[in-house]
């Protein structure tokens, strides 16, 4: 039964933290100058879908962008 406890447990603080909402950093790169643009209040799942989007506009003009 502990060890039920305890698999329960660390799901729940792992689903906890992956819905929290916070600020994300998207870090693009294109001919060696950074632009960071800053998603505030955002989960991981939706920063990560704008900074993609930020990175296929970025491709375009030989950059890339990355989530911090």
């Amino acid at each position: 039964m502990k060890t039920f406890q305890h698999a329960f447990v660390i799901c729940s603080l792992l689903l906890v933290n992956l819905a929290c909402k916070k600020d994300h950093n998207c870090e693009c790169t294109v001919l060696d100058e950074t632009v960071t643009t800053v998603y505030k209040e955002l989960s991981t799942s939706d920063a990560e879908a704008q900074c993609a989007s930020q990175n296929d506009e970025y491709k375009s003009e030989g950059g890339s962008c990355e989530l911090n």
